[in-house]
């Protein structure tokens, strides 16, 4: 039986345009449903007060066979009708302050209508797909509060990846104003399962991964300008992960990750 991943914390203040008091924002994912609940006191300010996350792999049926399955469709709705008890407990008596939106897994299932259908009918929310447009805006946005701090490189070229289940979005902001992104089938869980289909030895495991890895940073560094430095900045928790990984190979009795800089991302790789 899976636990539940329960997380309160005192949350980044951000400037919204509106204060409309609490919301809760719900992310299905490829590995897990998210939910976030934040409040705005009197200046306009954002407060994340609790976050819930229940694994549920949406992507191992939609990368491997298309379509969500039946009993992954239920599980999502008991991790829902949760988050919803949730709500109630928090005060929450207006939907419209609670957003649910999908990504990858959901897009590319062929019967992501009826997963829709659903838990609408369960839980009473619609959700929102979001589009390759909707991510990079939203990646964007996740940011823009940091970009003027000294210690993300305030003035500096920015490369910012996020790499999920599914996909990986990298999203490149010039100083000078420019930016673009650009969205790569590369995700976590889409290598697991290569892995598992092959099934090849260890050695040849990560040879494999090390080959999808160096071809999809090699079409990154193809979209820059190597004659300029920039900051990497990465998202997600596979991005956490790996850099503790690198923390802990740099540092083996312990101490903070270094920024990664560099005029080429191969080189990060």
């Amino acid at each position: 039986m899976s636990k539940w991943k329960k997380n309160v914390r005192p949350g980044s203040r951000l400037k919204p345009t509106a204060v409309i008091g609490p919301m809760a924002v719900i992310d299905i994912g490829s590995t897990a449903i998210r939910m976030t609940i934040a409040t705005a006191d009197a200046s306009g300010s954002l407060r994340a007060i609790e976050s819930l996350q229940q694994s549920v792999s949406i992507g191992n049926d939609t990368f491997r066979k298309g379509f969500i399955e039946k009993s992954t469709i239920e599980e999502s709705v008991r991790a829902l009708r949760h988050f919803s008890r949730v709500l109630r407990e928090h005060g929450f008596e207006d939907d419209r302050y609670v957003k649910v939106v999908a990504t990858t897994a959901v897009r590319e299932a062929a019967n992501r209508e009826a997963f829709r259908h659903r838990i609408r009918i369960a839980c009473g929310w619609h959700i929102r797909i979001l589009d390759l447009a909707d991510i990079a805006r939203l990646t964007y946005m996740g940011v823009r509060p940091f970009l003027l701090l000294k210690e993300f490189g305030a003035g500096s070229d920015l490369l910012i990846v996020e790499m999920g289940g599914g996909t990986t979005e990298v999203c490149f902001i010039g100083k000078g104003g420019s930016a673009f992104s650009q969205t790569f089938t590369l995700g976590s869980l889409r290598l697991r399962q290569l892995m598992d289909d092959v099934h090849p030895p260890m050695p040849r495991q990560l040879s494999l991964i090390a080959q999808h890895t160096k071809r999809a940073v090699g079409q990154i560094a193809a979209l820059l300008d190597k004659n300029h430095d920039f900051i990497l900045v990465g998202l997600g928790g596979d991005m956490r992960f790996a850099g503790l990984g690198r923390r802990r190979a740099d540092h083996p009795q312990g101490g903070r990750a270094c920024k990664v800089r560099g005029k080429d991302p191969r080189a990060a790789s």
